[in-house]
């Protein structure tokens, strides 16, 4: 079970929550009704209403829950709202294969064009990367790098006998590293992952980088793609196994069956289950009994291996 703690304690992370600290004053009608479109998922109130924290025991059939009872659902809550919003914040699937791609093909530009110029003036192959060259410091040094190189060949380009090749190359790594300066947080993320598969220590040759820069963004695109998939709900996972301590703290029996009458309809058949259902749809509307069904399950899984290993333990 989570510690105890009071609805005071701020606990944001990296989203903003512009409800904290202030009740949801939505009614139930609003929040239970058939009518889709609502788009709550974290933009409401934070703490729990009169109305719905009623509800809540009510629907969980519990009698006289003490005092802390509700500051932990609001705790609880909180979570699930703050992943709500963070989920809203990142970019599709279809978005971050969308930006690797335009990587591997900005950095596929620029080294062809490096190619077509032949032997480089010296100034040129001395860009190297801020020791000490491992790959989140190659990564994160590598657009500098190439507005340097782009700085110097317009230079060198003035007394070049090709000076449209050094143009064109610096147009190149000025785009490339305008890319992936505002490159989405989660692409680069996925790229990064991809580049401590890659042997960069030492290497101070740009072209040679950005090879290896070419090799992480092919990579993590297809380690993507293989992968598919939503995203985890790994925090609403653990809130449902917390809410199972919560009501088992409080005298219910945290139990499911996804069946009537022994056939299976997905629909939530015990007062934990429809408990669940209503706080996880107080925090956003869009939520299935069938999404419900599966974290419960999940869940009582979950606390029965936990048992088991305790009673091990202390036996």
């Amino acid at each position: 079970m989570p510690r105890r703690v009071k609805p005071a304690c701020r606990l944001t992370s990296m989203v903003r929550l512009d409800g904290y600290g202030q009740e949801d004053d939505r009614p139930l009608d609003l929040i239970f009704r058939s009518v889709a479109g609502l788009k709550d998922r974290g933009r409401q109130g934070c703490l729990l209403s009169d109305v719905q924290y009623n509800d809540l025991i009510e629907t969980a059939e519990l009698k006289d829950p003490d005092d802390e009872a509700r500051p932990d659902l609001n705790y609880f809550r909180l979570h699930v709202l703050k992943d709500c919003l963070h989920a809203d914040q990142q970019p599709s699937r279809q978005q971050i294969h969308k930006e690797v791609t335009k990587t591997c093909d900005l950095v596929r530009d620029f080294l062809q064009r490096l190619a077509s110029i032949g032997p480089l003036p010296h100034e040129l192959t001395n860009i190297v990367c801020i020791e000490p060259l491992g790959p989140a410091d190659v990564f994160s040094a590598f657009p500098k790098r190439l507005y340097d190189f782009a700085a110097l060949s317009r230079y060198h380009a003035k007394t070049s006998p090709r000076p449209s090749k050094l143009d064109d190359a610096a147009a190149s790594a000025d785009r490339l590293a305008r890319h992936l300066k505002y490159l989405d947080a989660a692409a680069s993320e996925k790229i990064l992952d991809a580049l401590w598969l890659e042997n960069v220590r030492g290497m101070r040759d740009l072209a040679a980088i950005a090879g290896v820069v070419l090799d992480a963004a092919i990579c993590a695109l297809k380690r993507s793609k293989k992968i598919g998939g939503p995203r985890p709900k790994t925090i609403i996972k653990e809130v449902v196994i917390w809410l199972g301590d919560w009501f088992e703290r409080y005298g219910g029996e945290f139990t499911h069956t996804p069946r009537a009458k022994g056939e299976y309809d997905g629909r939530l058949h015990t007062a934990a289950a429809r408990f669940v259902f209503r706080f996880l749809t107080m925090c956003d509307c869009s939520i299935t009994e069938t999404a419900v069904s599966q974290f419960m399950a999940e869940a009582i899984k979950f606390r029965r291996q936990r048992g088991r290993q305790a009673g091990e333990t202390s036996s």
